[in-house]
């Protein structure tokens, strides 16, 4: 410590002996002080998010987990209804598989409705209205036979209950019908209920009841079903097309055929006619005779079209003709071609059917996707890549009220057989929902807030979290996502691990731990030196939390190889005084919206915490090295001081920050990859509270917010990294800004979406989607649970603060906040707030931590939705004294509003 922080330190504990009542002086020193005050309110103050959590900044598009507990089947359901399987370079949102029901009808189609069954239980509910008729889908993965994952998963099953009702007042006309896109050929079973991989020969799904057709077909002796095939394939534009008017999905995408024709062949039966249906959308050229094209059957031209004058600019259009081969060679050819002196000679199609003509639909039916069924081949921009097939259930006549169900089975283990009957469907979702009830042990009960959209929210979080988890060797790895982030991470594992422990699995989040330091699945080497910092970290963090100092002992070798690699990237900087990043780190990754190689901070803050918290734990052993490491850290921060203040800039609000590239460095956003150094802030500590570039800083990213979050700051310079959101947060309430924390936690719990969890990064409302990341993202699960604990329990060093960041909105007339058996830095503690039904009174029960003694507990009372008049403590009134008290029962404080 230097001298001049040590006298600062000597001066405030002398003016705060100086302002304390005269009992403070006279106690027991073996009692803990105990003082309740309501603090003046610091912070910003003004365009505060609303204390209410409704989703108003959702992405538009979003997805789920349904899967079990350390499930290795990572099922995901969109905001479609649909069940998305095998990640990984796919076409549909990365995914290989996609699975969704629809409806063939007349009415329109409302917007789809989507939620959870319960915060707990992830049983996805989609709905959708046509007409009259509701489309209702349930989704969820069967419940285990046994407990053992290595058993169960091998048999794993996801159900999607299919059920159309009638809401209407009159009869309506519906078929269901299941889309299956998939990388893989599938085939369907003679007795039209079973779907196999036709490749592997494993069950795909079944379904109940059968359905009565689908598409394409297969012959009588089960070979293939008559094709269309291109001649040569086509290039593909995906939503190209922007139709004015409802229409089928196709029409948002074309087939291209970049300065030729495009022509196609099905095979023909002789004399047979056929009718051929050609889908055309114009939305590129907004003028006529930019691109006539010319329509062809059996080398014959059979209509000339030039969408723009005919039919206008984005208006999806069907073609029909009656066609059979007329040469005889058994093939129906089909073709879209060029004009002569067009200007534009790129051909375009969006999807080419070929029906019987005894059984031809109308063009409306086939504009609207209601024609399917009855093709006899489709081509169109999935056939290029995919292998379609869709399945049709009977078409039923509902009088109002009345009900349709279909039951469908998704095999994802092995050796999953189980059978799939509709009428079962109920008791399945019955056993799935007391699984999670009665079977699946989560730490549901350590929080309890008053407001129920966060309550919601924050039991999501902690099933997010056990569903992301998987075993390897036996041993928890609580992973970041489902998806592109399934694997533990350099930066975000200390925080989910953090959290884990705070709900009071400490075992488990030091099996993770421990499986974390030894190796992940992040960037590392000395480009992300960070690494050994956010190690150090979560060591000492989870010490804190446990008071296991022989664990602590037997990390030992891992914190001194952790420091000395800290030391080791120093020491490679030191050649070349002229070096920007001379005394720091080399260059390197900054990650976090920072991509390339650069001489950066992030590695600078990560590794300065890191190597203040292995000072903290060689003091707590009494290492003799503690001293060599302290002199480290003083050098390096006079290193860090003088380069810090060699590159701060002025932003244009007038705000002296620090960037997060050093001079001479490509220039970034000033707001770009400021998690590092947020974090070094709160949870790192290691700057003093009153730090001028620190502050500035801080204040530069408030001046660079869109709803409520910092905007730009992560990969999308456009967009909203939403769990960042909680680094800012913590920031702010480490400064003593606890009004301007609940705001922010508020602006973070408003970007998850309907099913309870975030994706990593999107753009704000009502601009163009771009989304980043894994979703669900559980670093910004344990992030949401770490501002719960940290706006309510907080440790400041040897003090314990209460209610320092408390919401308002959770201290109205009938509101109770309660924890319980919370690790802190001092032990478990537990602590329930009260609020009358009258809202005149109210009661906070402290159950203090008894492990190591807190010298001072600070209980804030600023955040009180109605001024505190008096706070009793045995009948007599403590407010703004600090009393001494035990920490072997329960402290009871009565309070007074006004």
């Amino acid at each position: 410590m230097s001298t001049q922080r040590f006298i600062r330190m000597v001066g405030l504990v002398l003016i705060g002996l100086a302002l304390c009542p005269m009992e403070l002086l006279e106690a027991n020193s073996h009692e803990t002080l105990l003082e309740a005050k309501a603090f003046e309110l610091k912070g910003p103050a003004v365009n505060l998010e609303e204390q209410k959590l409704d989703f108003r900044y959702a992405p538009k598009r979003w997805q789920a987990c349904i899967g079990l507990p350390d499930d290795p089947h990572k099922s995901i359901v969109g905001s479609d209804g649909g069940l998305y399987y095998d990640y990984g370079g796919g076409r549909f949102y990365d995914f290989n598989v996609r699975v969704v029901a629809d409806l063939e009808t007349k009415g329109n189609k409302s917007n789809i409705k989507q939620q959870l069954l319960d915060p707990k239980i992830p049983v996805v509910i989609t709905e959708q209205q046509f007409g009259g008729l509701m489309l209702r889908q349930r989704a969820w993965a069967r419940a285990p036979e046994c407990q053992a994952v290595e058993q169960w998963s091998k048999r794993r099953l996801d159900y999607l209950w299919l059920e159309l009702e009638n809401r209407g007042t009159a009869l309506q006309k519906g078929r269901i019908v299941l889309k299956v896109d998939s990388d893989k050929l599938l085939q369907v079973d003679q007795d039209m209920r079973r779907v196999y991989r036709a490749v592997e020969k494993g069950l795909f799904c079944m379904v109940s009841p059968k359905c009565v057709s689908y598409f394409p077909k297969t012959s009588e002796d089960d070979k293939p079903a008559k094709q269309i095939l291109p001649q040569r394939l086509p290039s593909v534009r995906r939503n190209w097309g922007k139709p004015n008017i409802p229409c089928d999905e196709r029409f948002r995408d074309i087939l291209v055929g970049y300065n030729r024709p495009l022509t196609f062949t099905f095979p023909a039966d002789a004399g047979k006619k056929y009718r051929v249906a050609f889908g055309l959308i114009e939305s590129w050229h907004e003028d006529n005779g930019k691109r006539p094209l010319e329509l062809h059957i059996e080398e014959q031209s059979v209509r000339k079209v030039d969408l723009i004058a005919e039919y206008g600019q984005h208006r999806p259009v069907v073609l029909s003709f009656v066609a059979e081969d007329e040469d005889g060679d058994g093939l129906l050819e089909m073709g879209v071609y060029q004009i002569a002196n067009a200007e534009d000679k790129n051909t375009i199609l969006t999807a080419l059917w070929v029906f019987e003509a005894k059984d031809t639909p109308s063009d409306a039916q086939i504009l609207l996707g209601q024609a399917d069924s009855r093709a006899l081949a489709i081509y169109e921009v999935n056939s290029r890549i995919q292998n379609p097939l869709r399945l049709y259930f009977a078409e039923k006549e509902l009088e109002p009220g009345q009900k349709e169900q279909v039951l469908v089975g998704l095999y994802r283990g092995k050796e999953a057989t189980a059978s799939v009957l509709v009428e079962g469907a109920q008791q399945e979702l019955d056993k799935a929902v007391r699984y999670w009830k009665e079977e699946v042990d989560l730490p549901f009960d350590q929080i309890q807030v008053p407001d129920p959209a966060v309550q919601s929210l924050l039991d999501s979080c902690i099933r997010n979290i056990y569903q992301a988890r998987e075993l390897r060797n036996g041993e928890p790895a609580f992973q970041v996502g489902p998806t592109c982030y399934r694997g533990t991470w350099a930066a975000d594992g200390p925080f989910i691990l953090e959290a884990v422990t705070y709900l009071g699995r400490g075992q488990e989040a030091r099996a993770g731990l421990e499986l974390q330091i030894e190796k992940d699945d992040g960037p590392g080497g000395v480009e992300f030196s960070k690494k050994s910092g956010l190690r150090l970290w979560m060591i000492l963090r989870h010490w804190q939390l446990t008071g296991d100092r022989s664990w602590l002992e037997k990390m030992w070798p891992k914190v001194k190889f952790n420091v000395d690699k800290i030391i080791d990237y120093r020491r490679m900087t030191m050649d070349d005084p002229s070096q920007t990043n001379y005394g720091l780190m080399p260059i390197g990754f900054g990650d976090g919206g920072l991509g390339g190689r650069h001489r950066e901070y992030t590695n600078v803050y990560w590794t300065l915490a890191g190597l203040k918290a292995a000072t903290e734990i060689a003091e707590q052993l009494e290492e003799p090295i503690v001293s060599t490491w302290k002199a480290e850290f003083e050098d390096y921060w006079d290193y860090f001081e003088k380069a810090r203040n060699r590159d701060k800039l002025r932003d244009q609000h007038g705000n002296d920050y620090v960037p997060v590239t050093m001079k001479g460095e490509q220039q970034q956003l000033p707001q770009r990859g400021a998690w590092a150094f947020l974090q070094s802030t709160y949870p790192g500590r290691i700057f003093e509270l009153d730090d001028v570039l620190m502050q500035g800083t801080l204040e530069m990213l408030d001046a660079n917010q869109r709803e409520g979050l910092i905007f730009g700051t992560g990969w999308d310079p456009a967009g909203i990294w939403n769990y960042a959101g909680s680094f800012y947060g913590h920031a702010h309430l480490w400064l003593g800004h606890g009004r301007k924390a609940a705001a922010i936690f508020y602006a973070f719990g408003n970007h998850a979406c309907p099913l309870l969890c975030w994706r990593e990064e999107q753009n704000p409302r009502g601009e163009p989607d771009t989304y980043i990341g894994d979703m669900p993202h559980n670093w910004a699960s344990a992030e949401f649970i770490r501002m719960v604990r940290h706006m309510l329990i907080l440790e400041r060093g040897v003090e314990l603060h209460l209610l320092e960041g408390m919401p308002s909105a959770w201290s109205h007339a009938g509101d109770v906040i309660r924890l319980n058996d919370i690790p802190t830095s001092f032990g478990s503690m537990g602590m329930s707030v009260r609020v009358a039904e009258d809202g005149q009174s109210g009661w906070i029960r402290i159950m203090p931590p008894v492990r190591d003694r807190a010298e001072r507990i600070v209980v804030h009372l600023e955040h009180f939705d109605h001024p505190v008049r008096s706070v009793r403590k045995e009948g007599r009134d403590i407010l703004d004294r600090a009393v001494w008290t035990t920490v072997d029962k329960e402290i009871e404080l009565t309070l007074d509003f006004e």
